[in-house]
């Protein structure tokens, strides 16, 4: 493909994700879901009062939370699915890597013995990463639970609007489209707005319970300790730091980095015990991964007959397997610049499941 067809592709891609963003916006204003659910799950609670440019909330009491954290065991679907996504990555299937394919394109590992035992450490890494991630949205959640007021519906459909943010720029960034993306993760046109809804009102009250947490304890953020809360270089956080300041936006930078803070605080403290899954949970966990690898293998199938059709061979050594190493790095990179251009966003959500990789979906 040209670079002008490439070029064509692209523009043609993000017309059609904001043409579906729009799409999933205007669905929302045409109904009352969250009006709704306003009246039925918080109308024990009262206005928040809004002081300045903020909204005021305090929280029912400030004590330790404490909260279970359920932590799957890894298995051999697990490793099995990483193996598979790996060769997806590498432009091959998992059927076609054997002891010659690794010893040409991976350095270090030279059987397919060797691969699956890095692939179940990595697997054990990724497993533990989330336990980490589902204890700070466990915390943060139950930390929600005591909030005393009610979060507007204005400041909702802000965080509505980061999270489709997030998830469109995902979509371009795998360059699909957003319905594929959406398809992928198992939304559907008829849950979406459900599913948006839900996970804006969660992150909003989150983000509130915070807030309250941080005005009660006093916390303060001194210009220096930026960098650290927001994980960025120094070089980097003074920009941010400064394009703050010109645009008016420090006093919500310094609130973010309160909120930062204070969710550390809140899980330092924090009662935590750890649970491995149910029987059940787990069959539930290996029906979505075996899910997975299905679309996986059905993606590269698609690709082998579009290829056929085009009259390119697709075989796994040659010119593609050289690619290899190069396709897997390039995923690499994009990993890290979409995480990089959504943290703003996605850090407000608290959702393991939005930002997962198979094995931390499950």
């Amino acid at each position: 493909m040209s670079d002008k067809e490439s070029k064509k592709n692209e523009e043609t891609a993000e017309k059609t994700n904001a043409e579906a963003a729009d799409k999933i916006s205007e669905n929302t204003l045409n109904d009352k879901r969250l009006e709704e659910r306003e009246k039925s799950e918080l109308n024990n609670k009262h206005d928040a009062l809004k002081v300045g440019d903020y909204y005021h909330y305090t929280l029912s009491n400030y004590d330790p939370v404490s909260v279970t954290v359920h932590v799957p065991s890894v298995g051999d679907l697990d490793v099995e699915f990483m193996m598979e996504n790996f060769a997806h990555m590498h432009n091959s299937t998992l059927a076609k890597i054997d002891d010659a394919w690794l010893q040409k394109n991976l350095k270090g590992i030279s059987t397919v013995d060797d691969f699956k035992k890095v692939m179940r450490v990595e697997a054990e890494r990724l497993n533990a990463q989330y336990a980490e991630e589902q204890k700070t949205a466990a915390v943060v959640s139950e930390l929600a639970r005591r909030l005393e007021q009610r979060v507007p519906l204005e400041e909702i459909a802000k965080y509505r609007e980061q999270i489709l943010h997030a998830m469109q720029f995902d979509a371009q960034r795998q360059g699909t489209t957003l319905e594929q993306f959406l398809a992928q993760m198992g939304f559907s046109e008829v849950n979406l707005d459900a599913v948006l809804d839900d996970r804006a009102a969660q992150a909003a009250g989150q983000d509130a319970a915070l807030s309250a947490y941080a005005n009660h304890k006093k916390l303060k953020v001194p210009e220096e300790e930026i960098p650290t809360l927001l994980q960025l270089p120094p070089e980097q956080a003074t920009e941010v730091i400064e394009q703050a300041r010109k645009t008016g936006q420090m006093g919500a930078l310094e609130r973010d980095c309160k909120n930062i803070k204070a969710a550390q605080l809140v899980v330092g403290e924090a009662d935590v015990t750890y649970s491995h899954d149910t029987p059940e949970q787990t069959k539930q966990r290996e029906e979505q991964l075996k899910q997975m690898l299905q679309q996986i293998r059905m993606m590269d199938g698609a690709t082998v007959v579009e290829g056929g059709k085009d009259g390119h061979d697709h075989k796994a050594g040659g010119e593609n397997a050289g690619a290899g190493e190069h396709a897997g790095a390039k995923a690499g990179a994009d990993a890290k610049e979409t995480k990089e251009a959504k943290d703003a966003a996605s850090k407000k959500t608290s959702d393991g499941d939005d930002k997962n990789s198979g094995f931390k979906i499950v």
